[in-house]
C-alpha cells in the first residue's frame, strides 16, 4: 500500500526541513513525498533542494492559499493512501506509518483517523485521542487533518476540499464524506502526528472565525433542526455524572440514531 505525503509550504524557511525529515526517517518503504510550494521568496525553495532527490513530485507557484494547494497535491497524488503533513508538521515517531498501515489491514474504511501529541505554546505536551469520536462531537469538534489518511478514491468520489471554507476546509470535506455520501470512517490507535498550538486555526486571532465556520459547516451538512437536536444531547451529557455512565448512554444514542462513524 503506497502512501502519497503531500506536504504544503509558505515562506516556511523555520519549518519545512523538521517536516521533511520527519517524513524521510519513516521505516515504512512505500511512500512518495509531494511538496506543493506556494512561490516562497525566502530560503524556502533552497531547502527543499537539497532534499531534490527524495521528493517525487514538486510544484512551486502561487496559489490561492492552503486548500488550493492541497488540491494541487491530490492531483499529483499517485498513492492509495494520502496524508497531508504540511510545514510545520511532524510524525510522531518514525514507526507512525508503519503501525498506521497496519491497523488499516484489512479494512474497507474510506477514511482512517488516529490519535495527536498535542504540544501547548509553553512546550507542555499531551494526548488527544478520538477514540469515541462519533457524528455527534463532529456538529462542533473537528478531527485533526495531520491525523487523517485519505483513500484516493474518496477523493474521486466526492471531490476535494472546498475553498470557500478558508480555515476549516478539512472539515467540510470529511463531513461531505461522513453524512453526504455515507462513506466509512475508521479509527486507529496510532498516535499519528505532533499538534503544536498557537496555529492559523487554533491561534487566538482565529479561534473565533474557526468556531463560526465550523457551525456553518455543521448547519449545511446536518441541517438546521439536526444541530440544534443534537447540541442538545451534548449539552445533555456534559450534565450526566459518572464517565461510565455517560460512555454507555453515548453509545446507546449513536447506536439508535445511527450516528456512529
Amino acid at each position: 500500500m503506497k502512501i502519497s505525503v503531500v506536504t504544503v509550504c509558505y515562506n516556511a524557511e523555520d519549518s519545512i526541513e523538521k517536516t521533511l525529515n520527519s517524513v524521510l526517517c519513516q521505516t515504512y518503504p512505500d511512500i512518495e513525498l509531494i511538496v506543493i510550494d506556494g512561490g516562497s521568496v525566502d530560503s524556502t525553495p533552497g531547502i527543499i533542494e537539497k532534499y531534490r532527490d527524495n521528493i517525487r513530485v514538486l510544484v512551486s507557484e502561487k496559489d490561492r492559499g492552503i486548500y488550493d494547494a492541497m488540491n494541487k497535491g491530490i492531483s499529483h497524488a499517485g498513492g492509495d493512501l494520502l496524508i497531508f503533513m504540511n510545514s510545520g508538521d511532524c510524525f510522531y515517531s518514525p514507526e507512525t506509518l508503519e503501525k498506521a498501515v497496519c491497523s488499516m489491514k484489512n479494512s474497507k474504511a474510506m477514511l482512517f483517523y488516529g490519535d495527536i501529541n498535542v504540544i501547548e505554546e509553553n512546550g507542555v505536551n499531551w494526548v488527544k485521542t478520538f477514540r469515541d469520536t462519533d457524528k455527534i462531537t463532529l456538529t462542533s469538534n473537528c478531527l485533526c487533518h495531520q491525523a487523517v489518511f485519505y483513500r484516493k478514491e474518496l477523493f474521486q468520489k466526492i471531490g476535494n476540499y472546498d475553498e470557500n471554507y478558508p480555515i476549516c476546509a478539512d472539515h467540510e470535506l470529511n463531513l461531505r464524506a461522513l453524512i453526504k455520501y455515507n462513506l466509512r470512517a475508521q479509527y486507529i490507535p496510532v498516535i499519528v502526528c505532533n499538534f503544536t498550538m498557537g496555529g492559523y486555526s487554533t491561534s487566538r486571532k482565529n479561534i473565533k472565525n474557526t468556531s463560526l465556520e465550523v457551525r456553518r459547516i455543521a448547519l449545511i451538512h446536518y441541517g438546521k433542526f439536526r444541530c440544534k437536536l443534537l447540541r442538545l444531547i451534548i449539552y445533555t451529557l456534559r450534565n450526566i455524572s459518572g464517565r461510565k455512565v455517560k460512555t454507555v448512554l453515548r453509545r446507546v444514542i449513536t447506536g439508535i440514531l445511527g450516528l456512529n462513524l
